[in-house]
């Protein structure tokens, strides 16, 4: 979730952890990164020689620990700079260089589903397969540095795969971004409602794409929950690790309420 004011909050994959990222509109620009875990003080987390950091374009937490991708510092060439966190330090682990400077398109971090390499996920030109655009990804490897070449993962629309609930051992690379097609919840027999700026955490390969969570709102402006809101369990049910279902955030008049939908 982000702020106006220049700040970003990304949470990991339990509540225990978070990283706080503060935009400073300085010439160059530079952030600040504060880690917060549960039961603990937060924890600024600084570069080599205590430097702020270039602009951080994004932020995941991959195998238990954070990372971070930056612009370069200014004199620098070009570049993606991917730093790997180590309590309140972090150090340079590999610099992707970029074609060009006057277009930077949307950074996304994706991590691998064994935990053991991140990947930068950019929109760019179609790989000759697809009309649009492609979306592509650079892989990391966390432990040696090592960068692989620029792959196609998939269309950026996702126009030519179906896209459905995950199971647990599904293959690929995990991902949030922005769903751009239309989602609509179900609850009861009689409730139903479109989902506003959805944002997924997604499973992608190239043959794949499928949903593991959903974050959105609906009605976020009433003055009153959906009755079907807040009668639906706050917690959501165990399922047999072979079914496929995807965890909801919902944020209704200023309340979140967490759900396991299934596709109809």
């Amino acid at each position: 979730m982000s702020g106006a004011n220049g700040w970003t909050l990304t949470t990991g994959d339990d509540a225990d952890h978070a990283l706080l990222i503060v935009r400073r509109l300085s010439s160059p620009p530079s952030s600040d990164v504060v880690a917060l875990e549960t039961d603990r003080p937060p924890l600024e987390v600084l570069r080599p020689g205590g430097d702020p950091f270039p602009e951080v374009e994004a932020a995941a937490r991959i195998g238990g620990r954070w990372v971070l991708a930056t612009a370069q510092v200014t004199g620098e060439l070009a570049a993606t700079v991917v730093w790997l966190v180590d309590g309140g330090q972090a150090r340079e682990i590999a610099r992707v260089p970029r074609a060009g400077v006057d277009s930077r398109p949307a950074l996304h971090l994706a991590r691998r589903t064994d935990g053991h390499a991140a990947g930068l996920v950019v929109d760019g030109q179609s790989d000759g397969d697809q009309p649009g655009l492609s979306r592509w990804i650079v892989s990391v490897d966390l432990e040696s540095g090592a960068v692989g070449d620029p792959e196609p993962l998939a269309p950026a629309d996702l126009s030519d795969r179906a896209v459905g609930p995950c199971k647990g051992d599904d293959p690929g690379w995990q991902v949030d971004l922005p769903y751009l097609g239309p989602v609509m919840i179900h609850v009861g027999p009689k409730y139903q409602a479109g989902v506003q700026t959805p944002l997924a955490r997604m499973r992608l390969s190239r043959e794949r794409a499928c949903v593991e969570r959903l974050v959105g709102s609906v009605e976020p402006y009433a003055t009153v929950v959906p009755d079907a809101l807040v009668r639906s369990p706050r917690t959501p049910a165990s399922l047999p690790r072979d079914a496929r279902a995807i965890d909801v955030a919902l944020f209704s008049a200023r309340m979140r309420y967490s759900l396991r939908c299934s596709a109809r």
